[in-house]
């Protein structure tokens, strides 16, 4: 037998929640892992996907293979957001109620996620499911102990600039709070390096820099940095989803600004001093409030630290996926 890793054609988050998974699988397990499935299936194969279409695919070419699934967002309402067919998204949610039904296994990226499932779909998926938050990146000690980080106020924008991003929210909050307080400075980190312009101006910001850097410099630009945006506006997507960009802010001494729209960061949170939670994306008092803080490097390193140990923990995962009993040796 083998396991089959079918990959969406391009994420980053995906290769590395899928090289945790290849991991465990490794661990107790001397079958092999392949990227195809075209030819050569056998009856043994345990297939691995990351979309509900494929999934299907996988289901009609090969109904009596087992799959794992793993659901990194939901995504009949994230279709509807970007294409507002409410067509796609009923046939979607039709065809994600099979997928998640006939799975073996679900990979979810929070609790609530697969609560919200259970409940939508009136399924038992507790029996079948683990709980994996997205993440890429993992703590950068020397990060945290640059000079002055915790003494000026400069604030990152890390992503594209998609509607459901906040970006232009973001901008209109950021440029109150240049408003009120002196020395802050803006960095943003996109691909739409023109379109982020023109809204940075339309919001007379005036001490800012736009660049594009590559995922494996990006700590390297986050080191220098006290803040993090991650706003997010009240809605299914945001409160079943972990925003990639926050582990990565977490892992470089970054404090996460974001909105408690995102639900399991808000729970996750919730004991944390050395994090920002708005309660929407037009709340810049409470950031102003917090700027009052003097904050230490240790004490910073010592809170987050403890996060990656427990919640963003490669080795914690891959130890506990390797125990589950469809990667055991068959």
């Amino acid at each position: 037998m083998q396991y089959i890793f079918v990959k969406p054609k391009n994420s980053l988050v995906t290769e590395y929640y899928l090289s945790i998974i290849e991991e465990a699988i490794k661990v107790n397990n001397n079958c092999p892992i392949s990227y195809s499935k075209k030819s050569g299936i056998q009856k043994d194969d345990i297939f691995l996907v990351t979309n509900i279409i494929d999934a299907i695919k996988i289901i009609v070419a090969h109904p009596k293979n087992k799959f794992v699934f793993w659901e990194q967002g939901a995504e009949p309402e994230e279709s509807y957001m970007r294409n507002k067919s409410l067509v796609r998204k009923k046939i979607l949610s039709f065809l994600e109620y099979i997928v998640l039904k006939k799975s073996d296994m679900i990979f979810f990226v929070s609790k609530e996620m697969e609560k919200y499932n259970e409940k939508h779909y009136k399924l038992n998926l507790n029996f079948k499911s683990y709980i994996m938050p997205c993440f890429n990146v993992e703590i950068i000690n020397e990060n945290f102990f640059k000079s002055n980080k915790y003494k000026e106020n400069s604030f990152a924008y890390v992503g594209s600039l998609a509607k459901w991003q906040c970006f232009n929210e973001t901008m209109e909050l950021y440029s109150k709070i240049e408003h009120e307080i002196k020395n802050s400075k803006l960095y943003v980190y996109t691909s739409s390096l023109n379109e982020a312009r023109i809204v940075i101006e339309k919001n007379n910001i005036r001490n800012y820099q736009i660049k594009f850097v590559s995922q494996d410099n990006l700590n390297k630009e986050l080191s220098e940095i006290k803040f993090g945006f991650c706003l997010r506006e009240e809605s299914l997507v945001n409160r079943v989803a972990t925003p990639t960009k926050i582990s990565s802010y977490l892992a470089s001494g970054v404090i996460p600004i974001f909105t408690k729209s995102i639900t399991s960061f808000s729970l996750q949170f919730a004991e944390m001093k050395y994090v920002v939670e708005l309660g929407n994306v037009r709340d810049y008092k409470t950031i102003l409030e917090f700027l009052k803080k003097d904050i230490q490097s240790d004490d910073v390193y010592l809170e987050y630290n403890q996060l990656f140990t427990k919640y963003y923990n490669r080795d914690k995962y891959i130890k506990e996926i390797s125990s589950l009993a469809i990667f055991q040796s068959q």
